[in-house]
């Protein structure tokens, strides 16, 4: 099985919980799929219930960001009082800062360092991300967020309500 078939199973049984019993399996499926095909247009501007399990940070390899927050970062860094050596690239305009878990995020407290002066990047998560991933594909799913799954779920039950 896919993971994008998995994605998917794992959200409409979420999903399948939180409709009325007598609402048929098919048109579950059905909602949850349209729902997932039409993410392309939406906004995914409600918020997130984040659970804090880190794996965001844990999982990407490369964080993007301008100079101006490489700066922000470096700065809160040296007024924090604490060090911290960054490994990154630049390519024009674009840094890349390399490093799994991201340099900034703290495992012990499952928490970012630099959250006030974060990345633009980080801060869109997974609504961009989400929204990025839908207009390639049909899967827009975060298969390691939760957070993804509950936004889907969220305009999915939006969608029920509307129909």
């Amino acid at each position: 099985m896919s993971h994008e078939a998995r994605d998917v199973l794992r959200v409409f049984y979420k999903l399948r919980d939180k409709v009325t019993p007598s609402v048929p399996d098919q048109q579950v499926l059905n909602m949850l799929q349209f729902t997932l095909f039409n993410l392309r247009f939406s906004t995914l501007d409600y918020p997130i219930q984040c659970v804090r399990c880190g794996k965001c940070c844990t999982s990407s390899g490369h964080i993007t960001l301008s100079e101006e927050e490489l700066a922000d970062i470096k700065s809160y860094i040296k007024q924090s009082g604490k060090s911290k050596r960054l490994r990154f690239m630049k390519d024009q305009d674009i840094i890349t800062l390399s490093g799994v878990p991201c340099p900034f995020y703290d495992k012990a407290a499952k928490s970012c360092t630099v959250y006030p002066v974060r990345p633009q990047v980080c801060r869109d998560f997974p609504h961009k991300h989400m929204l990025r991933k839908a207009r390639l594909s049909h899967w827009s799913l975060v298969s390691f967020c939760s957070a993804s799954d509950y936004l889907v779920m969220q305009q999915a039950m939006r969608n029920f309500e509307e129909t």
